[in-house]
């Protein structure tokens, strides 16, 4: 979009969670608890 405002579902969203919900089939999922064990385990391997 050119305002750079990105929408689902009539609600606005920031662009990384526009291209997430989009590439998820436009359901967009949130779990708090596993996305920051993927990012630990993700650094962990990175510093490993």
């Amino acid at each position: 979009m050119k305002s750079g405002l990105f929408e689902l579902n009539g609600q606005a969203i920031d662009y990384y969670d526009y291209v997430r919900a989009r590439l998820g089939g436009r359901r967009l999922r949130f779990d708090p608890l596993r996305e920051i064990a993927d990012m630990v385990v993700s650094n962990c391997a990175d510093l490993g």
